[in-house]
């Protein structure tokens, strides 16, 4: 929730916002909203990042399934 550009809360910020994208469906300024009042095209950044991400980094791709996997 907060402003922090930290990679070790960075990363996972935008991992949610692309959980919230992509398997919820909500939109851009929503997600931006609940994560913090960011703008929606910081959440399209983040989506985009974390889908370029899960197609090459192995453990991007099983955090996120291991994520999905409790809901």
């Amino acid at each position: 929730m907060g402003d922090s550009r930290v990679q070790k809360i960075a990363l996972p910020r935008q991992i949610l916002m692309y959980l919230l994208r992509i398997g919820v469906g909500l939109p851009y300024d929503e997600i931006g909203n609940i994560v913090g009042g960011r703008d929606h095209s910081t959440v399209m950044h983040a989506v985009e990042k974390i889908t370029n991400m899960a197609s090459s980094n192995v453990q991007i791709r099983e955090d996120i399934k291991g994520i999905k996997s409790l809901y």
